[in-house]
């Protein structure tokens, strides 16, 4: 239903969205589609327009990110390294409010396959942010 949607702008909103719920439910195949499909309609552009995000492709590199990350494949610290600098270069609160909740949310993952040197270093920098 979300890729064919007519407005751009709310597109990308509803697929990030979308993309966070199935990786909060743990279904990170799905979300790992979903974050694909956001990039891909992002463009990488990081001024695309958005209905509600602020800066709707870096969120978006995250979410996949975070995706393979959970699934153990390659790529997923480009994806974060990215949307960090993405966000890093809108100098946006929200975008920072929702990169310390993706590393928070990274960190509890790693901590519950038992990899805790990773997940105190990933919390570290969700607070120190």
């Amino acid at each position: 239903m979300t890729e064919t949607r007519t407005e751009p702008a709310l597109v990308l909103d509803v697929i990030c969205a979308a993309s966070n719920a199935k990786f909060q439910a743990g279904e990170v195949v799905e979300g790992l589609r979903l974050a694909q499909l956001a990039v891909d309609a992002s463009g990488g552009d990081p001024t695309k327009p958005s209905a509600i995000l602020r800066v709707p492709a870096a969120l978006a590199l995250a979410f996949r990110g975070m995706n393979r990350l959970c699934l153990g494949l390659p790529g997923f610290r480009e994806d974060l390294d990215e949307a960090v600098f993405r966000q890093d270069s809108s100098r946006n609160d929200l975008s920072k409010w929702w990169l310390r909740f993706v590393d928070t949310n990274v960190a509890k993952e790693k901590a519950r396959v038992g990899d805790f040197g990773v997940a105190t270093a990933l919390a570290r920098d969700a607070v120190d942010f």
